[in-house]
C-alpha cells in the first residue's frame, strides 16, 4: 500500500483573535452565561475532561438559570478558533456541578464534564510547526539519561491557542537550541481559554537527535 503523506501546519491561521463556542444538547450557550474560563484536557488513554468557570450572578440572570441551560448529564460540546473558524475541543457529558467561593472574589459556577470514552491516538500523520518567539511561547522541556544511557527529551510546550494538532500527532519546534529543537510526539493537549485569550500546552516527548 502506497504511504499516507505527512501533513505538515503552522499552528495557527493568520487571524489570530480567538473565539469560544459551546453547546449544550445541541443549543448554543447564551452569550449572558458570562463564561470566565474554561479548561479542556484529552490525553492518550485517558478520559478527557473539561471544566467551565462562570460568574455565578449577573443583572438579569441568577444561578439556577444557568444550571437549567446545563443540567446534569447533559452534551456539552467545546470548540475553539480564530476569526469564525471554530474546531471542535471537546464533547462530553456534565458529570457535576459546583459552587466556588473563593476569597475576596464573586461567586462562580463550575461545570465539570468528561468523554464517555479514553482517547485513541489520532491515526493522521500531521506534524504541527512553532516557532518561538511567534506561536510558540513557553517551552519547557528537560534533556536526561535514561537507564541504558540515552538522551530523552521530555516536557510541555506552551503555544497561542491551537485547535490542530491531537495527541499521536507531532509537534516540531523551532528558534529554540538545536539541543531542543525538532519533532516530537504529542502525549497530550490542554487547552486554556479566558477573557484574556487562549492557550494550548502540549505534553510531548521524543528521543536525542
Amino acid at each position: 500500500l502506497p504511504e499516507t503523506p505527512m501533513s505538515v501546519i503552522p499552528s495557527r491561521p493568520s487571524m489570530t483573535v480567538p473565539i469560544h463556542r459551546i453547546t449544550c444538547n445541541g443549543t448554543p450557550l447564551p452569550a449572558a452565561s458570562q463564561l470566565i474560563a474554561l479548561d479542556t484536557t484529552q490525553a492518550i488513554d485517558r478520559v478527557g475532561t473539561a471544566s467551565l468557570r462562570f460568574v455565578a450572578v449577573a443583572a438579569d440572570r441568577t444561578w439556577d438559570d444557568l444550571l437549567k441551560e446545563v443540567p446534569l448529564d447533559a452534551m456539552l460540546e467545546i470548540a475553539l478558533g480564530h476569526g469564525a473558524q471554530a474546531d471542535t475541543v471537546f464533547i462530553g457529558t456534565v458529570h457535576a456541578h459546583r459552587l466556588l467561593l473563593a476569597d475576596g472574589g464573586a461567586p462562580e459556577i463550575v461545570l465539570d464534564a468528561a468523554t464517555p470514552s479514553a482517547f485513541s491516538a489520532a491515526s493522521d500523520d500531521v506534524t504541527v510547526i512553532a516557532q518561538y518567539g511567534a506561536d510558540l511561547l513557553a517551552p519547557d522541556i528537560a534533556r536526561t539519561l535514561d537507564d541504558a544511557g540515552a538522551i530523552r527529551l521530555q516536557g510541555q510546550a506552551i503555544l497561542a491557542g491551537t485547535a490542530r494538532a491531537l495527541p499521536g500527532n507531532r509537534l516540531a519546534l523551532q528558534g529554540v537550541a538545536d539541543a531542543f529543537g525538532g519533532t516530537y510526539y504529542i502525549d497530550a493537549v490542554h487547552h486554556h481559554f479566558d477573557r484574556e485569550g487562549w492557550t494550548s500546552r502540549f505534553d510531548i516527548r521524543a528521543d536525542a537527535r
